[in-house]
């Protein structure tokens, strides 16, 4: 990951699934921590993914939702337009600083607000590579004391190579629950 390739096994994957399952993984995390995660999704959502690299990128953004959420619930949204899958993961935590969201997606970045959260500032560019490995992208919108809102796209198929015209992606999702 470090040198820039990322080989993805793709398979048609529902991220919905994928979701409800890192949630169930979480439970006990979830119990000791009080925290509250609600789902929110309609049918299926699937796309030609790689599943593991995805359960990594659920995994950490629901960790770091767990981490950083002071014991508020969290909510997940999916959703799709039918090119694109739009995942958003929002806490009503710490929150990031402005000037600190876009580091945050850099090796070993962390926000430093709270001695007590763990971790070594992987998660995140984790997400990063993983998503835009993919051909997505991932975004955070968060101000200090409001929580944080992640949001990642994936396209449902694999890219077209570079240099062709390409659709923007249309984002009809329903809004994120705050």
């Amino acid at each position: 990951m470090t040198a820039g390739r990322l080989e993805l096994k793709r398979q048609t994957v529902d991220i919905v699934e994928l979701v409800r399952g890192a949630v169930g993984t979480l439970d006990e995390e979830l119990r000791q921590s009080g925290v509250r995660m609600r789902v929110h999704a309609q049918g299926r959502v699937e796309g030609s993914w790689d599943r593991l690299r995805l359960e990594q990128v659920i995994d950490n953004l629901l960790s770091n939702a767990v981490k950083y959420g002071k014991g508020q619930p969290v909510d997940l949204t999916v959703c799709t337009d039918g090119t694109t899958a739009k995942l958003v993961v929002r806490d009503q935590g710490v929150g990031i600083a402005p000037e600190d969201q876009e580091r945050l997606f850099e090796r070993f970045e962390r926000v430093r607000l709270d001695r007590d959260v763990n971790g070594y500032g992987v998660g995140l560019w984790i997400v990063r590579r993983v998503v835009e490995a993919h051909g997505g992208r991932v975004s955070v919108e968060s101000r200090l004391g409001e929580g944080a809102s992640f949001t990642v796209l994936l396209p449902l198929r694999v890219p077209a190579p570079p240099g062709r015209n390409q659709e923007t992606d249309k984002e009809s999702c329903p809004p994120a629950v705050h």
